[in-house]
């Protein structure tokens, strides 16, 4: 004789999946609920602070869910297909570099949520998740260096262009020799 959950559950197992279907259908409204017609980085701030609130009160049932199920499965992909037409107008828009790879922009957004949301307890107020929303998309978008991203670009190609003439000399050109600087003869 097995003691029952509440009613409607037989088993703890039956609960467990219900919180889990439960708590991807409010993950799928979390994106759904952002404006669509709002600037893209408006747009972005939306769904960062609604998901993160999803997944700070409901973390557990987050990391349960299971790609074999079928519902889990459909809500994984619409949402996949949003974030990307998201960072796709982002990018049209300006928001994100034109040559931004936007998988690798979405999997890079995904893990800062993910960061954000764990190890926090489940009494933050809006502002506290807003906090995050904006600490997560300023990430995102501007890093965590400390200089002007277009100075860093300049930069960062002054030095790939000092490690290419370090490999050696030009092609057809001899390596100027410097006295003790190899064997001698």
């Amino acid at each position: 004789m097995g003691m029952t959950v509440h009613r409607r559950f037989a088993t703890r197992e039956a609960l467990v999946e219900a919180l889990i279907a439960w708590a991807t259908r409010q993950f799928h409204e979390a994106v759904v609920n952002a404006s669509v017609t709002a600037p893209p980085l408006v747009t972005l701030y939306q769904v960062t602070a609604n998901v993160l609130r999803v997944k700070i009160n409901w973390g557990f049932a987050m990391s349960g869910t299971t790609p074999q199920d079928p519902e889990v499965a459909r809500v994984h992909a619409d949402v996949l297909g949003r974030c990307h037409a998201l960072f796709l107008r982002a990018r049209t828009s300006g928001v994100l570099r034109p040559d931004a790879d936007l998988l690798w922009v979405r999997q890079v957004y995904y893990a800062l949520i993910h960061e954000a949301a764990q190890n926090r307890t489940d009494d933050l107020s809006d502002g506290d998740v807003d906090a995050l929303a904006t600490l997560v998309v300023d990430t995102l978008l501007h890093g965590v260096g400390g200089t002007d991203r277009r100075d860093t670009g300049r930069r960062v190609s002054r030095v790939r262009g000092r490690r290419r003439r370090r490999r050696g000399p030009p092609r057809g050109r001899r390596a100027p020799c410097r006295p003790g600087s190899w064997g001698r003869d």
